[in-house]
C-alpha cells in the first residue's frame, strides 16, 4: 500500500513487533499458521508480545519466556511448537499442502527428513495432501524409510512435558512422492514427523 503512493521510498526490511495476541498465545497451531504467513510475506523478523495469564500475572514478568513455560519452568504445548519451528529453519526445503489452514514445514539433517505439520482449522482433517520437493535428493538412495510420528495437542496454559508418540511406520520412497498415513489430523493440533 505504501510503495505505490511513495515511489521514492525504498523498503529494506519489514519487522513486526509484539506479534501474537492474548487469545492465541498458547496455541501451537495458531502460532505456526502465523509464522507461515510471515514467511510467505517475506517479513524479515518479528518479536512475540507477552500478555496476562488466567491468574492475572503477566508472562513478561514471571520467568516463563513470555508464556512458553509455566511458572515452574515446565514446557507448555506452545514451547514444542516454537522449538520444532526453530529447528525447521535450518536446511529448509519446500513443502506445501492442499489446505490453507494446514501448515507444513520440511527440513533435513544428515539422512533424516523432518516434517512439522499443523492443522489450524476448526475441523478434524482427513485426506490432507502434503508435498515435499526433492525427496530422493534428501534421503539419498533409500527405497524405504521409517516415519516416527509425534503429536502436540493444544494444552493451553497447562504443561506438556513431551509430545505424544503416536507410533511409527515403514514407508516406500519413490522419485517424486512420499506416502504415509495419519488417519486423522486433529483440529488445532501440531504433528512432528521424523523420517529416516
Amino acid at each position: 500500500m505504501i510503495l505505490p503512493l511513495y515511489p521514492n521510498v525504498k523498503v529494506e526490511k519489514i519487522m513486526f513487533f509484539e506479534i501474537i495476541n492474548q487469545y492465541i498465545q498458547f496455541s501451537p497451531s495458531e502460532i505456526l499458521q502465523f509464522l507461515k504467513t510471515l514467511e510467505e510475506l517475506d517479513i524479515e523478523g518479528a518479536c512475540k508480545g507477552c500478555w496476562k495469564e488466567s491468574d492475572g500475572s503477566s508472562n513478561c514478568e514471571n520467568n516463563s519466556l513470555d508464556g512458553l513455560l509455566d511458572k515452574n519452568g515446565m514446557p507448555r504445548s506452545i514451547w514444542w511448537g516454537y522449538k520444532y519451528y526453530a529447528n525447521s529453519t535450518i536446511n529448509r526445503v519446500n513443502s506445501n499442502t492442499n489446505n490453507n489452514e494446514f501448515v507444513s514445514f520440511a527440513s533435513y539433517d544428515k539422512a533424516k527428513l523432518n516434517l512439522l505439520l499443523s492443522n489450524n482449522s476448526k475441523d478434524n482433517l482427513r485426506n490432507t495432501q502434503i508435498n515435499v520437493n526433492n525427496i530422493k535428493l534428501l534421503l539419498k538412495n533409500l527405497k524405504k524409510a521409517k516415519v516416527f510420528i509425534y503429536e502436540v495437542p493444544d494444552t493451553g496454559e497447562k504443561r506438556l512435558q513431551n509430545p505424544t508418540f503416536l507410533g511409527s511406520q515403514t514407508i516406500n520412497i519413490s522419485a517424486s512422492k512420499l506416502k504415509f498415513k495419519i488417519p486423522l489430523f486433529k483440529s488445532k493440533t501440531v504433528y512432528y514427523l521424523r523420517i529416516e
